[in-house]
Order: structure tokens, then C-alpha cells, then sequence
């Protein structure tokens, strides 16, 4: 069995942080986004589950923005971190033609999947630059 030289291991660790930067990543921010969706829409009952004289209303209002600000923020530096590996992968594909082409030769198909479109998958095009 031939073994891989050095810049086929390389390609395969950057093929494996592109695939965390395009998939896992924004599939964990998707989390955090869901759940602060679902902590914003708990507002709507809040009449409901408290008296308008309540004591404990404004508390609870304030522990539910200040929660529902951290779950945003979480997915907001999730997604910063896929975009910082993607440039990442992006560097030492620019900077290393050697790499490149080994980079180039491990995504082959699985590029494909990458880019399938899907809630939490972004494609590079798809992922605002700063």
C-alpha cells in the first residue's frame, strides 16, 4: 500500500478544517440560533404566565433577553470561526501550489457536498466576508 507523502497529509488535514468550516461549524451555530429563536418567542407569553404587577416579571424579562443575547452572540462567533478556518485553508492554498493541488485532489467529490445547499451548510459564497 503506498503511503501518502507529506503534502497529500497536509491537503487532508486542510480538507478536513474546510469541511469544519462549511458544515460543522455552521451546524452548531444553527443550535444556538434555533434555541434563541425559540427563547425570543417565549416573550410572547409572558401576560400570560405572569401577573402585569409581578415582581418577578421584569427579572425574568431581563435573564431571558440577557440569555437569548448569549445564544445569538455563540452563534455569531461560531460562524466567525468557520469564516477565520475557511481563510485559513484559503492562505495555504494560495501561498503553497503544493498543497493547492493536493488540496484541490482530497476535496475532489466531496466538494460537491460541501456546497450542498441545506440550513446550516454554507458555501464560501455564501458566507459574508469582512
Amino acid at each position: 500500500m503506498p503511503h501518502p507523502n507529506d503534502s497529500e497529509l497536509f491537503a487532508s488535514d486542510l480538507e478536513k478544517l474546510l469541511r469544519v468550516a462549511r458544515i460543522k461549524l455552521p451546524e452548531m451555530a444553527e443550535v444556538y440560533l434555533d434555541a434563541n429563536h425559540k427563547i425570543a418567542r417565549t416573550g410572547d407569553a409572558d401576560t400570560t404566565a405572569f401577573t402585569v404587577q409581578s415582581r418577578v416579571l421584569p427579572s425574568w424579562r431581563a435573564l431571558r433577553d440577557e440569555f437569548q443575547r448569549v445564544l445569538g452572540q455563540t452563534a455569531d462567533n461560531i460562524i466567525d470561526t468557520a469564516r477565520v478556518l475557511e481563510r485559513v485553508v484559503d492562505h495555504y492554498a494560495r501561498t503553497d501550489a503544493e498543497a493547492a493541488a493536493a488540496l484541490k485532489k482530497a476535496v475532489g467529490d466531496s466538494e460537491s457536498e460541501m456546497r450542498t445547499p441545506g440550513s446550516a451548510r454554507l458555501a464560501p459564497s455564501e458566507m459574508p466576508k469582512e
